[in-house]
């Protein structure tokens, strides 16, 4: 359920206007989520470093960029 949740609430926040706004779950796993990362965590912090290859980068930091956006929690 909570995976379910997330998924959606990326979908209909963070995806507005792109090629992956209606993209079903299963897609958005392969396309978005399926990524060769390197994962740290800090004690405020979660640093997340994408691969330079990477083809949607652009996509996933703006996606991220808008569900952080305090605005969008109302």
């Amino acid at each position: 359920m909570a995976a379910q949740l997330l998924t959606v609430t990326i979908r209909n926040v963070g995806l507005v206007g792109t090629e992956l706004a209606s993209a079903q779950a299963g897609m958005l796993h392969n396309k978005l989520f399926k990524v060769g990362a390197i994962v740290s965590i800090s004690v405020r912090r979660i640093h997340v470093r994408l691969s330079s290859t990477f083809p949607r980068k652009q996509l996933l930091v703006q996606a991220l960029a808008r569900l952080r956006a305090p605005d969008t929690m109302t």
